[in-house]
């Protein structure tokens, strides 16, 4: 037990030993060759341990299942392999195969074999020779049943032209063992840009997408617009942790939401799996010139930080100076100074300092100050840093000349490129002269004759007037006061100081005639050169009522109700008002109706005489002193008499001269004349208004007019085999004709056969039975069985057996005698009516077959009756049955000719035999078979 633990142990830890290192993970020797899908051989290596390996100076080697020989080398790359990453080596292609490998980690030229050799990974490049001994190789593979080099007990199994051999649990498999530790699978190579698989678990890892961020020029101490990169990742160790950011320098800064910014940042994550998070770069150049570096992604377990290339220039900032707006000045009289405006005026990286920003004005028309009290065509304003600090600037308007002034006070100096212009602009006016203005006045529009509307206002501005009365002039219908509640004159004279004035003056409108009253009220006075109006507006009207045609009610073939509204009385009381109507669409004159009944300005009016189904207009209407006046048209429509039938019930298929029913219809008419509703006629149809009463082609109702409802009963009653569909004619009442359908059938149909059961009784005879289902439309006058040996045979074409023994229950039968033994037979039972003969569905039974031996059937046998045998398996051929009497003589002999190997056969005893013993003896050539019976 001590020497298993201790083979054990060592074994566990050479296992454990190999595990922590590279391995060949999967070989392939059939590309380009016939059936397959790669162009080239190749071997693939995987780390199956938990650190870095780096294969500089190594090699895999190649030897053919049997060489004893050199080994084919060829050289791997500089790579450190990370644990769980595999590695793919290209080797020699074939002429066929259609598929490239993925990119591989390095190119050699072995040719190897689709099914056998030997492939080596030494951790240098001299060759092997032979089968090298343990210590000499990193690992060891053979590869088909004939390989002579291998790990353990012996080579993989063999691989194939589509199959690689392939290291099993991803390439972590390896108990030194090629037989167990490899498989034969669909090659699929894996290279080092391939999802590592590692053995003990997910190495960490974090994945920076962009992988370089470039910058475009920023001025020094300002920040660039944000750039992103997206950061995931898997495998992370220590969660919950953070990711650490950090910028490569003060030039950059990072941020985790675009809006805290530092020299770095953290990004949070709770599990092993990162998902993608966004994180921003700025730019913030402290110097001018390039600037570049790495943003480092440290944490989560990853074993080398994850760098993002960033870069970009500074540049040094301009001089620039920045100044205000001023407004327009507006109108300045000429000669004169305005009221000042000020700008602010601020500098950044100015040069030459200490030293003055220059301000000039565009013109004479313009001057400028630096302190708002001295003032001329320039002035300055000192800065003594890079920096000037936000200043005033003050500038006014001193018109020389009359018009429109402007241009732009120019600003230069403290190194500024071009000069900063500030627009100002004004106009120049002459002195002012005497003048009166007023606002307009509200129209009074319409009013009633004598009726006094207003007061209304208007407002009388004046300017640089004199100290003269200002009048306001006389215009016919209106009169004016300075109050609203005072005396209104005709005309007005009204005393002012001079200079500005703003007065008020009330309007009130009294018309004594319909017409206008347009016109304008003259204003003057104050010194003022010239005159200035006011325009009035207002009309004297005797206006007549305003009306709304209502809606009609009530309406019936010959009346209707009409309704109107009087919403205004005009200029005088309403004398009359009432209904127009007319069967002229537009009407000019048309009928008056008046109404007596107005409540609360509404009122409503009979109208009776009208035609039915007939379409009148009509329009309220009223009368005062200034005429009569009409609200809108409108309509209506006098009933239509009219009569509606509900559905009736179908009467199906009915025997000829049966009577079905009965069903029901119901009328129904509305606005109906007094006249009969009349009911048919339809052929085979009958009609009547009680469910029991007397049934006629035609019925013909009275009623009293207006709405009608009768419930009216329908019977059938066929006298042919046809169709009987059709429309039952309403009329009356003077409604137009309508139809009700209604559908019915004569028919004579035949009765209804159903085939029963077989009751074989023997191999040539059986009972069989069937039934009438229905008798149809006429008696049944026979009944019976239809046979016959052909399957699906047709209706007629068979034997029929009819039958006499019909039950209470419709079941007959009729036995059939004369089968043949052990034969399948078809039959149907049929019914016979004045509607013809029917079948039943075809049914089938199988006569038994005949008993073995010589059979006689119903014995004693009757002189003169038929005697009945059977005899099997017998061979075709001529026989004959001999009757012997108990003396031995021949009495009777029947010859046949059978041509199947039985007999079933029936002949007649000879009525002159006497009773007694005797014996039935069937002969042939080659048989003779006999059996006793008595006749009687």
């Amino acid at each position: 037990m001590k020497n298993f633990l201790a083979v054990l142990l060592l074994s566990l830890a050479f296992f454990t030993a190999k595990s922590q290192g590279v391995v060949i993970s999967q070989v392939y020797g059939g590309g380009g060759n016939s059936g397959s899908v790669y162009t080239n051989d190749f071997i693939e290596l995987f780390n199956s341990g938990s650190a870095p390996v780096n294969l500089n100076g190594w090699s895999v080697q190649y030897n053919s299942a049997t060489g004893t020989g050199a080994w084919q080398v060829t050289n791997l790359s500089n790579i450190n392999l990370q644990p769980g990453q595999y590695y793919l080596i290209q080797e020699a292609a074939g002429a066929g195969g259609t598929t490239p490998l993925p990119t591989p980690d390095v190119i050699g030229t072995i040719n190897m074999s689709g099914t056998a050799g030997k492939v080596a990974l030494v951790n240098n490049i001299t060759p092997l020779n032979g089968c090298p001994a343990s210590g000499t190789y990193v690992d060891l593979v053979g590869f088909g049943v004939t390989a002579n080099c291998f790990e353990g007990t012996g080579p993989t199994v063999a691989p194939s032209n589509s199959n690689s051999v392939i290291r099993g649990n991803n390439g972590c498999l390896d108990n030194n063992q090629n037989a167990a530790d490899f498989t034969s699978v669909i090659a699929a190579p894996r290279n080092s840009a391939t999802t590592p698989a590692p053995c003990g678990g997910p190495i960490p890892t974090l994945v920076a997408n962009p992988t370089s961020l470039s910058f475009v020029n920023t001025t020094v101490g300002s920040n660039s617009a944000s750039q992103t990169f997206s950061l995931s990742g898997s495998g992370l160790t220590g969660f919950p942790g953070v990711i650490t950011i950090t910028a490569p320098s003060t030039d950059f800064q990072v941020s985790n939401n675009n809006s805290t910014w530092a020299s770095s940042t953290t990004v949070a994550y709770a599990a092993a799996t990162l998902s993608a998070t966004t994180v921003y770069v700025r730019f913030t150049p402290q110097s001018t010139g390039p600037k570049s570096g790495n943003v480092t992604i440290t944490g989560g377990g990853v074993s080398s930080a994850v760098n993002v290339a960033v870069s970009g220039t500074g540049i040094a900032p301009l001089p620039s100076l920045t100044a205000g707006t001023v407004s327009d000045f507006g109108n300045i009289v000429v000669l004169n100074n305005s009221t000042s405006q000020s700008f602010n005026l601020s500098g950044a990286n100015l040069t030459g300092f200490p030293g003055v920003i220059t301000i000039t004005a565009p013109s004479t028309d313009f001057q400028v100050s630096n302190n708002n009290s001295t003032w001329g065509a320039t002035t300055t304003v000192s800065f003594t840093s890079a920096t000037l600090a936000s200043t005033p600037v003050y500038v006014r308007f001193t018109p020389q000349t009359l018009g429109l002034k402007t241009g732009n006070v120019s600003i230069t100096g403290g190194g500024v490129a071009s000069a900063v212009l500030v627009a100002v602009s004004g106009t120049s006016v002459a002195a002012p002269v005497p003048s009166i203005t007023a606002n307009s006045l509200t129209g009074f529009g319409s009013l009633c004759l004598n009726v006094t509307g207003g007061p209304n206002s208007f407002t009388i501005t004046g300017s640089n007037l004199s100290t003269a009365n200002v009048t306001v002039g006389s215009l016919a219908g209106y009169t004016y006061s300075l109050t609203s509640g005072g005396t209104y004159t005709s005309s007005l004279s009204i005393a002012q100081a001079g200079g500005a004035i703003s007065i008020p003056i009330f309007v009130k409108f009294t018309p004594t005639a319909a017409i206008s009253y347009n016109g304008n009220i003259p204003l003057g006075g104050g010194g003022t050169a010239v005159a200035t109006n006011v325009a009035a507006t207002g009309s004297g009207v005797n206006t007549t009522p305003s009306l709304t045609t209502g809606l009609s009610s009530g309406v019936t073939s010959v009346a209707a109700t009409l309704a109107g509204s009087i919403t205004s009385n005009g200029c005088t009381a309403v004398t009359a008002y009432g209904i127009e109507y007319s069967t002229v669409n537009g009407f000019v004159s048309g009928t008056q109706v008046p109404s007596t009944n107005l409540s609360g300005g509404n009122f409503t009016a009979a109208i009776t005489g009208l035609l039915p189904s007939t379409t009148y207009y009509y329009k309220a209407y009223a009368t005062n002193a200034g005429g009569t006046a009409y609200g809108l048209q409108l309509s209506f429509v006098t009933a239509t008499p009219a009569l509606a039938g509900t559905s009736l019930t179908g009467f199906g298929a009915v025997c000829l001269n049966a009577t079905a029913g009965p069903n029901s219809l119901t009328i129904s008419g509305t606005n109906l004349t007094t006249a009969n509703v009349n009911v048919g006629p339809l052929t085979g149809y009958t009609f009547s208004t009680s469910s029991a009463g007397t049934y006629t082609s035609t019925l013909s109702i009275a009623q009293a007019g207006g709405s009608f409802s009768q419930l009216v009963y329908v019977k059938f009653t066929p006298v042919a085999v046809s169709s009987y569909n059709g429309n039952i004619p309403l009329g009356g009442g003077a409604a137009a004709l309508i139809n009700v359908p209604v559908t019915g059938n004569g028919i004579n149909s035949p009765a209804i056969a159903s085939t029963g059961s077989a009751v074989v009784l023997s191999a040539n005879a059986v009972t069989l039975s069937g039934l009438v289902a229905s008798i149809g439309c006429s008696p049944v006058t026979g009944y019976g069985v239809e046979i016959s040996s052909i399957n699906g045979f047709a209706d007629g074409a068979g034997t029929k057996i009819s039958s006499n023994n019909i039950n209470a229950s419709a079941v007959f039968s009729s036995t059939v005698n004369g089968l043949v033994q052990n034969t399948v037979y078809y039959y149907k039972a049929y019914v016979i009516n004045n509607g013809g003969i029917s079948y039943g569905a075809q049914q089938t039974f199988t006569t038994k077959s005949i008993p073995s031996g010589l059979i006689i059937y119903g014995t004693p046998v009757i002189k003169g009756g038929s005697l009945h045998f059977s005899l099997d398996n017998i061979k075709p051929g001529h026989y004959a049955a001999q009757l012997f009497n108990s003396n031995g003589q021949l009495v009777f002999q029947r010859d046949m000719i059978v041509q199947l190997n039985f007999i079933d056969d029936t002949f007649i005893i000879p009525a002159k035999l006497g009773t007694g013993l005797y014996t039935l003896q069937v002969v042939t050539i080659d048989t003779r078979v006999k059996k006793s019976f008595m006749i009687q």
